[in-house]
């Protein structure tokens, strides 16, 4: 006790920031991430918590990394969330293009972490996937990203989707695998920033 009040052992809370950027697998199926998560079935809702916080994005069904870039606002977060090359896949955008605009896309956000994210499983195309997860993964060493690979819960080993994970067009994780992959991603995200 002192002067007569208690005394309290305050410890400081950090409040810590993050942004999502890419595309339906983003949205929750939705037409944009605003949508999704008003829906309930983006990963970005399970994602945050009291001391981490989603500020700003952009996520839009259909929209290819350029434009994704496009959209993209400085709002400074502590994290940036890149996921995003499904639809680079289908409009036949080159892997260069694809790590560009990803770039672009962070440094016009400005975050203190970029964190570039592994695409879902595509049936028909999984080792297409698969090669451009692994290049995805060295481009961020070489870069200084971050990288995290959170469907290994809703995958084989092979990159095929687990059975349940996804929705009936093999391409789109279902609610509830977008709902756990959002605790999956807070989970990394935690283990990477600073200790309160």
């Amino acid at each position: 006790m002192t002067g007569g009040g208690y005394s309290f052992n305050r410890k400081k809370i950090r409040m810590y920031t993050y942004g999502v950027y890419g595309e339906s697998t983003s949205t929750g199926h939705k037409a944009t991430l605003q949508a999704g998560i008003t829906a309930g079935t983006a990963w970005c809702v399970t994602t945050s918590t009291p001391t981490l916080v989603r500020k700003g994005g952009f996520a839009a069904s259909g929209y290819n990394s350029y434009e994704v870039y496009s959209n993209a606002v400085r709002t400074d977060p502590t994290l940036a969330f890149w996921m995003e090359r499904t639809n680079d896949m289908s409009q036949n955008i080159s892997l260069y293009k694809s790590k560009m605009y990803m770039m672009k896309t962070f440094d016009v956000v400005s975050p203190d972490i970029p964190v570039a994210l592994a695409i879902p499983p595509m049936v028909g195309v999984e080792q297409e996937v698969n090669d451009y997860n692994a290049w995805l993964a060295e481009v961020a060493h070489i870069e200084g990203l971050e990288f995290f690979d959170p469907w290994v819960t809703f995958k084989d080993g092979a990159g095929f989707w687990l059975p349940g994970s996804s929705k009936t067009d093999g391409r789109h994780p279902t609610d509830a695998t977008s709902m756990s992959l959002g605790v999956v991603i807070r989970d990394f995200a935690l283990s990477i920033l600073p200790a309160n």
